[in-house]
């Protein structure tokens, strides 16, 4: 069991290492304080963007980071980034990962990750467990293109639809007026 948002560790094992996800928001420094205080004989690391890694204040009370390849680095978006950063995280066999966003791309990262424990620190500066069956990653890793298949062929059907509905009001205009 995870613990609560009052900062108080449950009566689960305390994670020896913890990896901190960064996401650019405004709770990362209070998440990370936030775990100080839950957890204070973790190792607290961070996986972080090169913009943040030479940050003091970003840096500060971190045991070490893994560095995120790109600072916009979205897994469905750019597949060999993720795997390259899948496979560092996993080196370093983390017992804990904390993601800042409660969204169904990033509870799959944190599911992929190998770690034996995944929580989501809502913007309420909350611990969440992460409940997602690894039986919905495709659908959450393949939602995406598949929304995007979707809107296309609606879009195309309603093209045609419209330019149908233009041609035969045209078509009944010049019938019903000869010239």
């Amino acid at each position: 069991m995870m613990a609560q948002g009052n900062g108080k560790q449950s009566t689960s094992a305390h994670p020896e290492k913890v990896l901190l996800y960064y996401s650019p928001s405004l709770h990362f420094e209070q998440a990370k304080t936030l775990l100080h205080q839950t957890f204070p004989k973790s190792r607290l690391w961070a996986a972080l963007p090169p913009s943040k890694q030479d940050d003091d204040v970003v840096r500060e009370g971190l045991s070490g980071i893994v560095p995120i390849p790109k600072d916009d680095l979205r897994p469905v978006r750019d597949f060999a980034a993720c795997v390259k950063l899948l496979g560092s995280i996993r080196r370093e066999k983390f017992d804990l990962i904390v993601i800042l966003f409660d969204s169904y791309e990033l509870k799959v990262f944190s599911l992929l990750s190998g770690c034996r424990r995944h929580a989501v620190i809502n913007s309420r500066v909350e611990f969440q467990s992460v409940n997602l069956s690894i039986l919905r990653a495709p659908q959450v890793i393949l939602g995406r293109p598949c929304r995007a298949l979707l809107g296309h062929t609606v879009l195309l059907a309603l093209r045609t639809f419209v330019a149908a509905w233009g041609f035969l009001r045209k078509e009944k205009s010049e019938a019903s007026n000869p010239r």
